[in-house]
């Protein structure tokens, strides 16, 4: 199926609505109508839009593991963080006496990131 625009709003925003035994092509933003279309064109929409909600959620999951990864897999203790009597050249480890978070291998894998990130979105419902 090419990929149509709404002529009025240049928009690629658009839905099929059914109008009695024609399905008709209208547009998300002004609610324009663009074209009949026939069965196999509607097939391939769907399809389309389907797979752009797919790409879409995949896309908000792994943004949201990043966020996850890059801000857990650095943390410490607020000892660590606030201390400035640590210096990085301190210690192999640059933390407190008492944190054992990255001494003991703390972290957070970025599998670990995804699974989190999916159940968000889960519990969000997209």
């Amino acid at each position: 199926m090419k990929e149509y625009k709404c002529p009025k709003c240049n928009s690629k925003n658009l839905f099929v609505k059914k109008v009695g035994n024609n399905t008709g092509l209208y547009c998300g933003d002004c609610g324009a109508w663009i074209k009949w279309v026939g069965k196999n064109e509607l097939r391939a929409f769907e399809y389309l839009t389907k797979q752009k909600h797919v790409d879409d959620a995949n896309s908000k999951q792994d943004d949201i593991a990043s966020i996850i990864y890059s801000t857990l897999d650095h943390m410490y203790c607020d000892n660590c963080r606030f201390d400035s009597e640590i210096q990085e050249d301190d210690s192999d480890e640059w933390c407190c006496d008492d944190c054992h978070r990255k001494y003991n291998g703390w972290g957070i894998s970025m599998y670990t990131s995804n699974e989190i990130a999916k159940e968000i979105l889960k519990r969000l419902g997209e």
